[in-house]
């Protein structure tokens, strides 16, 4: 039996105006079974007290992007087991030309053995990732995973397995662990690779896990490559213009 399909973002900060917008986006392509934008008012009131300095004091990403891990676990525990949960940045657009490919990667997440869909962009990992996170997840060494396209953050969709549950229960926990050392931009200890031009956050964290876990993977065609891809672009279901109303 099908399951229902939650589409789950998160509003603040300086793209708290685009709440609004994104919701009816959602709403107009008629997939979603469950639509929630997070704010901070519903977060967590325990994480809210620990961490909102930080995601004030931070506004890139509203604190490096480190409630969205959460926000994605939350869902999953309140899922069924047919279930699938869309994540999508706020900042993305939704079009309705694209509903036929967002139905195809909704198939392609159910016959997935990871029961997981993830978009692998054209960054390689070293040049993205600082060191000391590859350290801390054991993978500096491991090419398979540092040599590789990175897998990106803004857009992906997972069942809620035993499997993935603990993958972000994992990435909750790195991305605050050390006082945020793995998600900010905070420098490296151990050196970096000498082709490394800066740390990517959450896409950082989030891509080594699912690298190391499993995850289905397809091009992250949503993303501008220089209109390499233009001709696509409208029967996509969603675009990485990265809004803020």
């Amino acid at each position: 039996m099908a399951g229902r399909v939650k589409l789950i973002s998160f509003a603040e900060g300086v793209f708290r105006p685009r709440k609004a917008q994104f919701q009816a986006e959602a709403e107009a392509i008629d997939l979603y079974d469950e639509i929630q934008v997070h704010e901070t008012a519903t977060l967590p009131a325990d994480f809210v007290c620990r961490h909102e300095n930080f995601m004030v004091d931070n506004p890139r990403g509203y604190g490096f992007w480190i409630w969205k891990p959460l926000i994605v676990l939350e869902a999953l525990r309140a899922s069924g087991p047919n279930d699938i949960v869309v994540y999508s940045d706020v900042g993305f657009t939704i079009q309705t030309e694209g509903r036929a490919r967002m139905a195809e990667y909704l198939d392609i997440t159910r016959a997935s053995p990871f029961g997981m869909l993830s978009f692998d962009n054209t960054h390689i990992e070293y040049v993205w990732t600082k060191r000391d996170l590859a350290l801390r997840l054991n993978v500096d060494s491991n090419p398979v995973v540092m040599a590789t396209s990175q897998i990106a953050a803004g857009f992906f969709i997972v069942r809620p397995t035993a499997s993935n549950i603990e993958l972000m229960r994992e990435w909750c926990a790195v991305a605050v662990e050390d006082n945020y050392r793995f998600s900010d931009d905070s420098p490296s200890i151990a050196p970096n690779d000498d082709r490394f031009v800066e740390h990517r956050h959450d896409a950082s964290i989030g891509s080594l896990l699912r690298k190391k876990r499993g995850t289905t993977l397809t091009h992250y065609d949503v993303q501008p490559y220089d209109h390499a891809f233009e001709w696509r672009r409208p029967s996509l279901p969603m675009l990485a213009t990265r809004l803020r109303e």
